[in-house]
């Protein structure tokens, strides 16, 4: 097995990861939601069961951003190709590479704001029912910021390869030139 191969092997094994802890942060999701209503309609206090509101406005945030790096990852986002799809497969190439560039650019600015937002906001407590710091609101932002960063860099490198090889996005073989 060589490095190539030992490499899409760890990045299968991180997708389905990713994948079962999305599923998780989801069900626990819907779980915790479920429980503030029926709370709601139960003799308990409802000042004792405040913390769903909060855990699940907080699951959900994570959930967003995530979700939205796994779309990235996956090349799933919108893309507006009809002018790009009747150019010659150099000018495709280098409005796609132009477009992730500028959107690894736009990444940088938010994942760095995010950054000093976490660190500004380390310490603080925002939370009133579970007292859960600040910070896990910026640090979702700034995980999501990293990961599809990373992901849009590397489907860079994956165009002009698939370019230099004569292949479409999609990996057949390209028939114009």
């Amino acid at each position: 097995m060589n490095n190539r191969e030992r490499l899409r092997k760890v990045g299968r094994i991180v997708v389905q990861g990713e994948r079962v802890l999305l599923s998780a942060v989801l069900y626990g999701m819907v779980l915790v939601v479920l429980v503030g209503v029926m709370v709601r309609y139960l003799p308990i206090s409802a000042g004792q069961m405040g913390w769903t509101e909060e855990v699940a406005r907080l699951m959900l945030l994570w959930l967003a951003y995530w979700g939205a790096s796994l779309a990235t990852r996956d090349d799933s986002l919108f893309d507006l190709t009809i002018l790009v799809d009747r150019m010659g497969r150099k000018v495709q190439l280098g409005v796609q590479l132009f477009s992730r560039l500028l959107v690894v650019g736009i990444l940088a600015v938010i994942v760095w704001q995010a950054y000093e937002l976490t660190v500004l906001k380390l310490h603080d407590v925002s939370m009133t029912a579970l007292q859960i710091p600040l910070f896990l609101w910026s640090l979702a932002l700034l995980f999501a910021g990293l990961l599809m960063s990373g992901y849009t860099l590397w489907q860079a490198v994956e165009d002009v390869r698939h370019f230099l090889a004569g292949r479409d996005r999609s990996g057949k073989l390209s028939s114009t030139v």
